[in-house]
């Protein structure tokens, strides 16, 4: 593979960035790498929309809140349907678990891991798509 010497690359420092005005969702944001990509980019001045099962971040200023299960496929869906698709500026899929030795199995028959890496990434990205690729025409 060849490098494409059209692409130029700079290291940008995060505490430089001003992201005032930008709106996020943090899928998957109530811990490890997600929670602290939702500091960082409120920090900055985003509007971080977090998603997940126990919010810890309440007093944290420019961080909302909506609950769900993300090893259910029926609460990805109404991720989607309640997320504010329309002002959404950036979605990031961060949602994941440490797989255990044993073989889990959620309340609607699917294997726990297989549930939260890809069947709800996978429903809750594809019912709002439309409204994101709507989103992004009208911005151009």
């Amino acid at each position: 593979m060849q490098r494409d010497s059209s692409i130029t690359w700079r290291r940008i420092e995060k505490n430089s960035l001003n992201l005032a005005g930008l709106n996020v969702a943090v899928i998957g944001g109530t811990g490890g790498i997600g929670r602290s990509l939702a500091h960082d980019l409120a920090k900055q001045g985003a509007d971080v929309l977090v998603v997940g099962q126990t919010f810890r971040d309440a007093e944290t200023k420019n961080i909302s809140f909506l609950k769900a299960d993300l090893n259910l496929v029926i609460d990805a869906k109404r991720v989607a349907d309640e997320m504010p698709a329309e002002t959404l500026d950036l979605v990031l899929m961060t949602a994941g678990i440490m797989a255990g030795p044993k073989r889990e199995v959620t309340a609607e028959g699917i294997e726990r891991d297989l549930a939260l890496s890809y069947s709800a990434a996978t429903s809750s990205s594809t019912r709002s798509l439309h409204v994101l690729a709507r989103v992004a025409r009208n911005r151009t």
